[in-house]
Parts: C-alpha cells; sequence; structure tokens
C-alpha cells in the first residue's frame, strides 16, 4: 500500500505545481495589461517620420511604374 501513497503524493506535487505556474502566468498576464501597450522601446528600423500625412493611394517603387497601358474595357455580350 505504500507504493499506492507515493504516487498519489507525485500527483498531488505536480498538480500544485501546475496550479501555481499558471497563476503565476495569469498574474504576469494582469501585470502586462495594466502596462498597456506602446510602454516598451521603439522598433529600430522603423521610419515614424511622415506617418501622419494621409496616402493618396497605393505608393509604388520607381521600377514599377512605367508606361503601363490601361486595360481594354471588356464589352458585355447582348443576349
Amino acid at each position: 500500500m505504500a507504493q499506492g501513497s507515493r504516487t498519489t503524493f507525485a500527483k498531488r506535487q505536480k498538480e500544485q505545481a501546475r496550479k501555481e505556474k499558471q497563476r503565476a502566468k495569469s498574474e504576469k498576464r494582469q501585470q502586462k495589461k495594466l502596462e498597456g501597450p506602446g510602454d516598451g522601446p521603439p522598433i529600430e528600423g522603423m521610419d515614424i517620420d511622415g506617418l501622419d500625412e494621409p496616402l493618396d493611394g497605393p505608393i509604388l517603387p520607381d521600377w514599377a511604374v512605367d508606361d503601363v497601358p490601361a486595360p481594354a474595357p471588356v464589352k458585355a455580350d447582348k443576349p
């Protein structure tokens, strides 16, 4: 019968460890939520100058802006 109590004790220890880990993660999430976004340092290489200006359309690189003819209009078939 000694073997049975040892496994029960091990299971109880594992369950307590799992609950403690879950509690720690919950506290960490709560702390992160209280801090809010944007408290960290800015991301390197990210240029934020001029982001307050509205865009008129997609910005294409120079190599993509060639004199490409517009596609011909598609005529609908009349029944």
